[in-house]
């Protein structure tokens, strides 16, 4: 069982990483497509992160120990701190170099 969530973990984050710079050398040219694809993907995986460690948390059933919401608190914060980030450069269209 471990073995296969494992695998299965891998293979999606190597999934992940290709279709993400795949779709950046794709659109070279086209500014705009890239920008909102570029951060709607990395929007994904932090969200992803914050349920896995949400759940973990309620699973581990210690409410004492708080080493998971910590966890979970830091992810949903990178991932409000992304959601303003990709507001800002939509609504300015600018991209920060």
């Amino acid at each position: 069982m471990y073995r296969r969530k494992k695998r299965i973990a891998v293979v999606s984050v190597v999934l992940y990483m290709l279709a993400y710079y795949i779709w950046i050398l794709l659109y070279k040219g086209n500014q705009t497509n890239k920008t909102i694809i570029s951060d709607i993907l990395q929007i994904i995986p932090p969200a992803i992160t914050f349920v896995i460690l949400i759940k973990a948390h309620l699973k581990a059933r210690l409410f004492k120990d708080f080493f998971w919401l910590l966890l979970a608190i830091g992810c949903g914060s990178y991932l409000i701190s992304q959601f303003v980030w990709n507001e800002y450069i939509m609504l300015h269209n600018s991209c920060v170099q």
